[in-house]
């Protein structure tokens, strides 16, 4: 069955649709026309789509392709990658360095401390295992700092250095709350020179003195020469670096009272706390290496009054990381080598047959630890370090 139109049907039908125009009421001449054409051309195409939509429907469909249109390549850019948490690497740390290397000598020289003291100068008990505190300089180097000190046998300075980092809260405040802040001792001059904070000491005229005249012009003559001290290294420390080595621990050691059981046990006694000696460290710059965990100092005595034991005094300082003594200093008293347990090496300065004055220095992983005192035998002291160094409290 054929569904297209003949053409006389077509004709008869474009005839009818037209007529149907021509009876619409106009609005006005030219729009009537307007809409009749436009209803006549709507109704015209609208039956030649019948017819092809009438024709599209009755033929069997086939499937064709579309014919591929060309596209504008776009390239998009590569994301920027953002670093996580895990690819976040920390700032590095400054590599350790003490000040100046560690050198005295470019601080001040021998003839610029012979200025301010005539004949002075490097103080040999300053930075040696006899000093008070042993090794003072080599333990303010782990802060990277140092301490030099140049003396007569009537007169003597030193000058410190430490890193403004690495200074403990209140130690400016203590230098300047007293000049005389230690047995003898003058806290003068004290300035922050860039990264680094420098501190004068003196040795203290008036100390064991009836006041005088003299005396207090002797006092004036030092406090004018730590300024001179202070101007004459300032140049030498502006761009000084200083650096504490990564492994100081800048709190405290454990405090002294921890091992009271321990050395009371060994003793045999009950002991006092305290080394019965004004000659212990003391003072701003020694309260800075203990507060910065480089350094303790404790002492016990034990001096029964009815005869029932044996007198006994005790100190001993610990510093962690200064290692082994050099073999300098060794020599320089004599001290042999000695096995004690728990201990990697160990030395021992012999005193009289009855222990009095007996020192060992021995060293513990890398803790320095030396031992002193009297009132027992060699062989009871060895046994007193070989139990510090089997206690936790020895040092952090």
């Amino acid at each position: 069955m054929n569904d297209e139109l003949t053409p006389e049907e077509r004709a008869a039908l474009r005839a009818r649709i037209v007529g149907a125009a021509r009876e619409i009421t106009p609005v006005g001449a030219h729009r009537g026309a307007w809409i009749a054409g436009s209803i006549a051309a709507v109704l015209v195409v609208g039956i030649a789509g019948g017819v092809a939509v009438t024709s599209t429907l009755g033929a069997p469909q086939v499937a064709t392709s579309p014919s591929p249109t060309p596209t504008a390549s776009i390239v998009e850019p590569a994301p920027t990658p953002t670093p996580s948490a895990s690819t976040v690497l920390p700032p590095e740390r400054p590599e350790p360095a003490v000040v100046l290397g560690g050198r005295c000598e470019a601080l001040l020289d021998a003839d610029e401390a012979g200025g301010f003291i005539p004949e002075a100068v490097a103080s040999p008990f300053a930075n040696s295992s006899q000093s008070t505190p042993p090794r003072q300089n080599d333990m303010l180097g782990l802060l990277g700092g140092l301490s030099c000190a140049w003396s007569t046998d009537q007169d003597g300075f030193s000058v410190t250095v430490v890193p403004s980092a690495a200074l403990p809260d209140g130690t400016v405040d203590a230098w300047r709350a007293d000049e005389r802040c230690g047995p003898g001792e003058l806290c003068l001059a004290e300035k922050t020179i860039g990264d680094l904070w420098v501190g004068v000491n003196w040795w203290d005229p008036a100390y064991n003195r009836d006041p005088s005249p003299e005396v207090t012009a002797a006092v004036e003559r030092v406090r004018a020469a730590a300024q001179d001290v202070l101007s004459t290294v300032e140049p030498r420390l502006a761009g000084a670096v200083g650096v504490p080595r990564d492994e100081v621990a800048g709190a405290p050691l454990p405090a002294c009272a921890e091992l009271d059981a321990l050395v009371s046990d060994w003793a045999g006694a009950d002991v006092e706390t305290g080394y019965p000696s004004d000659n212990v460290a003391s003072g701003p710059v020694w309260d800075i290496a203990v507060a910065a965990g480089v350094a303790r100092f404790c002492g016990w005595s034990s001096y029964p009054t009815d005869g029932s034991g044996r007198a006994l005094a005790l100190g001993f300082y610990t510093q962690p990381l200064l290692g082994e003594p050099a073999a300098a200093d060794l020599e320089e008293r004599s001290m042999r080598p000695i096995d004690i347990p728990g201990t990697s090496a160990a030395w021992i300065e012999d005193g009289a047959p009855n222990g009095v004055s007996t020192t060992i220095i021995a060293v513990v992983g890398e803790t320095r630890l030396t031992v002193y005192g009297n009132g027992r035998d060699t062989g009871e002291w060895v046994d007193l370090v070989s139990r510090l160094a089997a206690d936790p409290d020895l040092a952090a």
